[in-house]
């Protein structure tokens, strides 16, 4: 249910604040991973988190704030040696908010970037109003200005007697590295607007406007959706408390829930075999506005994870299995073609896991994921007490920007990675003997993970 779902943000949040500090450089910004090189975006996006998760009452590391808001005022300086190539305008935006929402604004870099907001795109003019309104300068004629600009740019036409929203024109381009999108962009504009006291007329259709962007699967992206929601919290709540909203959800039973702004006052969780689900009924009681649902559902495949069929919609990923003999070769391989294949092997006896990924164009934060048997135990190669038959015999086609050797996959993550053929090998010993489940490999672009591929599932028999 609902209940268990929010226990898993709650767990998400506290992992990521403790894992924080290990991710910013020396530098002082917050990378994507452990050791690389941080980003002014990412460290933007870091402090909005430990200011939210400290205003819901969570304990921050007050040091780590700290340092990253001095890190976001450096920042600020046109002259700063971390931007991504020509987004240097754009991030000294972001740089801006994050610091007003700590309540750090800098007025001298608000004037700046206000003088210069044809440089900034849509998005980057709206975080300036945004921070102007969050350091108490709505009033200042820059603002004004701001605010005129960012209604200019929204394109709207009639559809069926009725304005609606049609895109916005002129957006400056951004980089792949700060993972763009029209969602972002409109969900950040139309915040700044209602802040500022846009008509509401307008805002509900910029609002409309948000929601129609999304799908049954979210706004095409984890990064999207999360912006999207983020927004649309703010926007539908304000709407929804102002016109008094409430609803009931009526199933098929006879049971109901009675909906009101903020959690439900009752939660409905609804099972069924197969694939038959009880039909509900929402409808409103209270008020005039639209009522949104949320619907989430949630099953556990028919067929085993080994019975998992190749897919390809974006990387093709291929997975063969060697046995390694006593010299430290492959006595056999075997091609994971088909799915259901078994992998026969003996305890103690060492395997080679590789992966040929193909990409047909240029990716950007892609994880490659290599899962194992649970009789299987990976081997790094990195360790000091690694044994010899740990080093697989195939090297990276391109060495990943960070690694991962997990208990029970390994994980390649690459901030850019160019179209093209690229090997992949592990080694890993069979410790427990049984039956097990292989599951399928995969290639995803983080941001778009419709862009994807996985290999064929298989079994694995480790024979004592």
């Amino acid at each position: 249910g609902l209940e268990d779902e929010a226990a898993a943000i709650d767990a998400a949040i506290d992992a990521t604040l403790a894992d924080l500090p290990a991710a910013v450089d020396s530098s002082g910004h917050v990378a994507w991973w452990p050791g690389g090189r941080g980003s002014v975006a990412l460290t933007a996006w870091a402090v909005h988190l430990l200011v939210e998760a400290q205003a819901a009452g969570r304990t921050v590391d007050a040091e780590l704030r700290r340092r990253l808001i001095a890190t976001l005022g450096r920042a600020l300086r046109s002259d700063h040696d971390h931007f991504v190539d020509g987004q240097s305008w754009f991030e000294r935006s972001l740089a801006l908010e994050a610091m007003a929402a700590a309540g750090a604004l800098d007025d001298a870099y608000f004037a700046e970037l206000a003088r210069n907001a044809g440089l900034l795109g849509h998005e980057g003019r709206a975080r300036v109003v945004l921070a102007a309104l969050r350091g108490g300068r709505g009033d200042d004629p820059a603002v004004k200005g701001l605010v005129a600009q960012l209604e200019k740019g929204i394109v709207e036409r009639r559809h069926q007697g009725r304005l609606v929203y049609a895109g916005l024109v002129g957006e400056a381009p951004r980089s792949a590295i700060i993972p763009p999108g029209e969602v972002r962009a409109l969900g950040t504009v139309t915040l700044a607007l209602a802040r500022a006291g846009a008509p509401a007329e307008r805002i509900d259709r910029l609002t409309e406007a948000l929601l129609s962007l999304g799908g049954p699967e979210g706004w095409g992206s984890p990064h999207a959706d999360a912006f999207a929601l983020m927004a649309l919290a703010e926007l539908v709540g304000r709407d929804a408390k102002a016109h008094g909203v409430a609803g009931q959800a009526v199933y098929e039973d006879g049971a109901a829930a009675t909906l009101s702004v903020g959690e439900p006052s009752a939660v409905l969780r609804r099972e069924a075999p197969g694939a038959t689900f009880g039909k509900a009924t929402l409808r409103r009681t209270a008020g005039d506005r639209t009522l949104i649902a949320l619907v989430t559902t949630r099953y556990v495949p028919a067929a085993d994870g080994a019975d998992q069929p190749a897919v390809a919609t974006g990387f093709a990923v291929g997975r063969t299995v060697a046995p390694i003999d006593a010299t430290g070769h492959a006595n056999r391989r075997i091609s994971l073609e088909k799915p259901g294949e078994t992998i026969a092997l003996k305890q103690g006896e060492v395997v080679e896991d590789s992966l040929q990924v193909v990409s047909a164009r240029d990716q950007s934060y892609v994880v490659v994921e290599l899962p194992l048997a649970a009789g299987l135990e990976p081997l790094d190669p990195g360790l000091a007490t690694a044994p010899p038959e740990a080093r697989p015999s195939a090297s990276l086609t391109r060495p990943a920007d960070f690694v991962q050797f997990l208990d029970d996959r390994v994980v390649w993550h690459y901030q850019a990675l160019p179209k093209g053929a690229y090997t992949f090998a592990v080694r890993a010993r069979a410790t427990v003997d049984g039956r097990f489940t292989q599951p399928a490999a995969r290639a995803m672009a983080t941001y778009h993970p419709a862009v994807q591929g996985r290999s064929a599932g298989a079994r694995v028999e480790v024979a004592p």
